[in-house]
């Protein structure tokens, strides 16, 4: 939504709202005061609002890097993450293993599901088993080794 700049009033002048009695005072780069115009017995409780006036501005914004959420301490972007996991690269401390124990620790299982390497899971799990804090998320990893496991076993 965009605001036509001729209908914005000058610094100094007020301008009313479409809601009764709040009038807010235009003042360029500062913050003004909205206050209900009625007694104090009419209105019960003082209305205040801010209102931020600012002249528009135009910016020239550097490409959002997909981020995964459960990386917030790390600077890695979903593709490095990826890279990581997969075994195409990593430097200690971040190698395939911390982040098969970051993705199991901190990831919702929808995204356990579709980023885990089947493979190098079966593979490390019962190593990194005991590196896992949570008790309720061990027990669900475990669940789902084993039943990775017993698809592989039938399967071959």
């Amino acid at each position: 939504m965009t605001r036509d700049p001729g209908t914005e009033p000058a610094a100094g002048q007020c301008r009313r709202l479409d809601r009764p009695r709040l009038f807010y005072l235009v003042r360029p780069e500062r913050v003004a005061v909205a206050q209900d115009r009625r007694s104090p017995n009419q209105r019960g409780r003082t209305a205040r609002k801010k209102a931020f006036c600012h002249t528009p501005l135009t910016a020239t914004l550097a490409p959002v890097q997909e981020r995964y959420a459960w990386l917030w301490d790390v600077d890695l972007d979903a593709a490095a993450f990826d890279g990581i996991l997969s075994g195409r690269g990593g430097v200690a401390p971040h190698d395939r293993g911390w982040a098969l124990l970051r993705l199991i620790e901190y990831a919702p299982y929808a995204e356990i599901r579709r980023l885990l390497p089947r493979d190098y899971f079966l593979a490390a799990w019962p190593t990194l088993a005991g590196r896992v804090r949570s008790r309720t998320r061990r027990e669900g990893m475990e669940f789902l080794y084993q039943r990775l496991r017993q698809a592989l076993q039938t399967h071959v």
